[in-house]
């Protein structure tokens, strides 16, 4: 079975034994601190599961995938970390209606990897539209940072309902807060850190960009709730 336990990593289980799992980064920007990052991504990893784990990168521009696949030197002698780049032109351009509705999430990456073609824009209103608040609000965060302003001008007239209606709004919203409330508390249950009700709904019931992102700092060395909230 395939076990989903962030935006970032799946994992592959069989017989209830963890045999790979694979850490999905979606590049946007510059790679500088993520190179770091990837390091000790998978030392945590491979420590948590005990078992090979991959690291894929997925880029938006060609330069980018350049970038990523040059070889991460570990810092230890022989130790080169290679990791898995897809990028343009292995990114297939989504244009069909059908194909986008069954794969919305490849639909997003075509519109990323190709973001001035409106050919690919178009079908993602049928791609979206369907998805529940919280997968719709994740995707439409990912689109607002990678896609150029004339992109999100062209995708926003085309989406303008429900996309600009005071429903579709507040379901984003909440969408996100949902998500940065659940990787808070996931961050703590891998750690081992034990959350009260209260604890817990304290940070359900947050709507507070600035202060989940605080809390997310705090949480990968936090030993309680009190830390956390400190």
């Amino acid at each position: 079975m395939t076990d989903l336990e962030a935006d970032a990593i799946i994992t592959l289980w069989r017989d209830d034994k963890p045999v790979l799992s694979v850490m999905l980064e979606v590049q946007l920007g510059r790679m500088r601190d993520k190179v770091w990052a990837w390091r000790a991504y998978l030392g945590i990893q491979r420590l948590r599961r005990r078992c090979p784990v991959l690291l894929v990168v997925i880029c938006v521009t060609a330069a980018m995938a350049a970038r990523g696949r040059r070889p991460i030197d570990i810092g230890h002698p022989g130790l080169v970390l290679k990791p898995i780049v897809i990028g343009p032109p292995d990114i297939p351009r989504v244009t069909d209606i059908d194909q986008a509705r069954a794969m919305p999430a490849l639909a997003v990456l075509s519109a990323l990897a190709y973001s001035t073609d409106r050919a690919v824009l178009s079908v993602l209103p049928e791609a979206l539209s369907p998805l529940n608040p919280g997968v719709f609000a994740g995707y439409y965060r990912l689109i607002e940072a990678g896609l150029s302003a004339s992109g999100r001008s062209f995708l926003e007239e085309r989406m303008r309902t429900p996309y600009k209606s005071e429903f579709a709004n507040k379901h984003h919203s909440e969408g996100y807060d949902e998500g940065l409330a659940r990787a808070v508390v996931k961050l703590l249950e891998v750690r081992g850190v034990w959350l009260d009700p209260d604890a817990r709904r304290r940070i359900q019931e947050c709507h507070d960009e600035s202060q989940f992102l605080d809390w997310l700092g705090k949480a990968a060395s936090a030993t309680s709730a009190e830390e956390l909230f400190a």
